[in-house]
């Protein structure tokens, strides 16, 4: 079953503060109560969840289902980390990368994050020459990096954003800027 996730990560390597991140979407109405889903703690959507999600297109689709009553796919909110080192999340919607300097596409990127992974190495790009940080490729938000997520399932790739209210919360309570991202695939 393919999963639909928004995720949500600071830019910056420094951790948040959780509890105070919680509390501060907590504040916002943008998460509610939490519950245990798979063993986790998850947590229902707040009510202003809608008003901090900017949908787009003529039809997009958000299960506010509750778990066993309308299957794995609605929508709820997970916290997932923090991690000692960066990770790299992809699914099985991520496009290919591209070099910030030339626009290079570059279709083969799995070898280029196992070995990102085995020491962290830089990306030489064959078009421009330049090493480039893993961090800074172009993946049209269909992966990313991070030590800490929010992880929104039941948002499908590009039907929403999270809303510049939203984002000057995160940034708020954490002191750095926050990028997003989809994911589709098996739940992690």
């Amino acid at each position: 079953m393919n999963n639909n996730i928004l995720l949500l990560t600071p830019s910056s390597n420094e951790l948040p503060d959780v509890n105070n991140l919680k509390a501060q979407l907590k504040e916002i109405d943008f998460i509610a109560e939490p519950f245990q889903f798979d063993s986790k703690e998850h947590f229902k959507p707040g009510e202003e969840l809608m008003f901090h999600l900017t949908f787009l297109g003529c039809s997009p689709v958000v299960s506010l289902g509750e778990p066993g009553k309308t299957g794995k796919e609605f929508c709820h909110i997970e916290f997932y980390g923090p991690f000692d080192e960066k990770q790299f999340i992809s699914g099985k919607n991520v496009k290919p990368l591209r070099c910030p300097v030339c626009g290079h596409r570059e279709t083969n990127w799995q070898p280029i994050i196992e070995a990102w992974k085995r020491d962290r190495t830089l990306w030489h790009c064959p078009s421009c020459e330049n090493d480039i940080s893993l961090e800074q490729l172009r993946w049209n938000k269909s992966a990313g990096f991070g030590r800490f997520f929010i992880k929104v399932w039941g948002i499908f790739e590009n039907e929403a954003v999270p809303s510049d209210k939203l984002l000057a919360t995160l940034k708020a309570s954490t002191e750095s800027k926050w990028d997003y991202f989809y994911y589709r695939g098996d739940a992690f």
